[in-house]
């Protein structure tokens, strides 16, 4: 009835810090883990060790982008890699008919390639992340002897 005079009795909604790109990245790795395992029981052994190294190698890949500045087409191409191109990939394979998903068969050989493709993309990433870190290295030693002359 007079509540005018309790002022605003509203709870303020608590903002949230906004999620860092390298924790998008972990959530989407740990989403590609757990429906990696749930198809587990379908898709080859061979498929199955292929996504695991995948996650293999983009996991330290993420912890070592931690805190630093990522180039935007990167970030982009990172984010791609492991929330589309990789589930879509699995995703594809697992709406074929069951006839088709059998280990050997021509679905199974099409995901096994598809996914050899991925994964040598993901140490590509590694290698590309590396040089550009060198490569920064490189440029500011070249403005520091510049800056000190």
């Amino acid at each position: 009835m007079m509540g005018w005079f309790r002022g605003n009795t509203a709870p303020v909604p608590v903002q949230l810090a906004p999620q860092s790109v390298t924790d998008r990245y972990r959530a989407h790795l740990d989403t590609l883990a757990a429906a990696s395992r749930q198809a587990s029981a379908v898709i080859s052994p061979a498929a199955f060790s292929t996504l695991r190294r995948i996650d293999d190698r983009m996991r330290p890949l993420i912890d070592d982008l931690e805190g630093r500045d990522i180039l935007p087409e990167h970030e982009v191409a990172i984010d791609h890699f492991i929330a589309t191109f990789v589930p879509d990939t699995l995703n594809l394979f697992l709406g074929l008919p069951a006839a088709d998903q059998r280990h050997g068969g021509r679905g199974d050989t099409m995901l096994c390639e598809q996914l050899l493709a991925l994964e040598q993309r993901a140490r590509d990433f590694g290698d590309t992340m590396r040089t550009d870190a060198l490569q920064a290295m490189t440029t500011n030693g070249f403005f520091l002897e510049q800056a000190l002359r």
